[in-house]
């Protein structure tokens, strides 16, 4: 091997000179999180929130009232089928007696109305979220070391 890293293609893009600074290090980790965080959220709101609209619409809110992904509109969702194994934040709120056919129990229903709503969440506001906290953390990447040398001047660290 010639000593060059596969990665090295990205150099010019993870600001070579301050990649092992710690404070950029943490601006990144924080707006990789906060990324995370939004498209999470907008998955809740979204695709979960559509299949709890829709149960709650169908009536399904005993065993015997319960409805297939299918019957409430969601198909066969791979992701949803995910969010629905035992144990998961959504299974406390959507039962299911035979893992097949999903329901709400009714004294569950307003909470997971409102847990889940789908209002004021377009994927439009979460791209530009992301957006626009990429541009602060690029400018806190860019400007850290000038501002940090500034304010050790200033305190006289």
């Amino acid at each position: 091997m010639d000593g060059k890293s596969p990665f090295d293609f990205f150099d010019p893009l993870i600001f070579t000179e301050y990649r092992s600074s710690s404070p950029t290090l943490i601006i990144w980790s924080v707006f990789l999180g906060v990324s995370i965080a939004l498209v999470a959220s907008w998955y809740n709101r979204r695709v979960l929130g559509k299949l709890v609209e829709k149960l709650i619409a169908l009536g399904a809110d005993s065993p015997s009232n319960a409805k297939t992904l299918k019957e409430a509109g969601c198909g066969n969702n791979l992701f949803l089928r995910f969010s629905l194994r035992k144990g998961s934040a959504l299974r406390k709120t959507v039962k299911s007696e035979d893992g097949m056919t999903f329901y709400i129990p009714a004294d569950k229903a307003d909470g997971a109305s409102f847990r889940y709503a789908r209002k004021g969440s377009s994927f439009g506001w979460i791209v530009f979220g992301i957006l626009i906290f990429a541009a602060v953390a690029l400018a806190a990447s860019i400007f850290y070391p000038a501002i940090a040398s500034w304010v050790s001047s200033v305190v006289g660290l």
